[in-house]
């Protein structure tokens, strides 16, 4: 009996932060409802930067390791660490231009599930099809991460390398 009563509690302390967590998401930002509306959304300037117009943030065009040319992202998307893409952005002029690590709530704002693999408007060339830090802990020391191919929020070793968007 007692077994059940413990069972039962850590049920409904379990959906008590689900429902939290739900509720503190969805009062930032959201996935777009579909690929389209995303892209009305984007503005993808020449500049090398992305507008969202719905959250305000302004993106970089290119994965942290690229620069942006002409028309085009060039040189090497990097996987990095956690703490590798933290020191190589605290040390970069992105960090003197006000760039940071996107929050998980922000990245996933880009998400669009129905756009296709990546989960992100088309005209965002340089998204991998794989995982991007946040700077969103999650338990135990891990850190948020979404997986780019499907726009899913996974929690990640910090020594395991993956890609990096930039956000301001």
């Amino acid at each position: 009996m007692l077994r059940n009563k413990v069972n039962k509690g850590l049920l409904i302390a379990a959906l008590s932060v689900s429902a939290t967590f739900s509720a503190t998401f969805s009062a930032t930002f959201s996935a777009a409802d579909s690929c389209a509306d995303l892209g009305k959304r984007l503005t993808f300037g020449a500049n090398g930067t992305v507008t969202d117009s719905s959250t305000k943030l302004t993106w970089s065009r290119c994965n942290l390791g690229q620069a942006w040319k002409g028309d085009s992202c060039t040189g090497n998307s990097a996987k990095y660490s956690y703490d590798q893409a933290k020191a190589v952005i605290s040390a970069s002029k992105s960090a003197e231009q006000g760039y940071r690590l996107p929050t998980l709530d922000e990245l996933m704002s880009i998400i669009s599930w129905d756009c296709g693999e990546p989960a992100v408007y088309k005209t965002w060339t340089s998204i991998e099809s794989g995982f991007y830090w946040t700077s969103s802990a999650a338990f135990g020391g891990f850190q948020n991460t979404v997986l780019m191919t499907t726009g899913d929020e996974y929690p990640m070793n910090q020594d395991i390398e993956a890609w990096v968007l930039l956000v301001k």
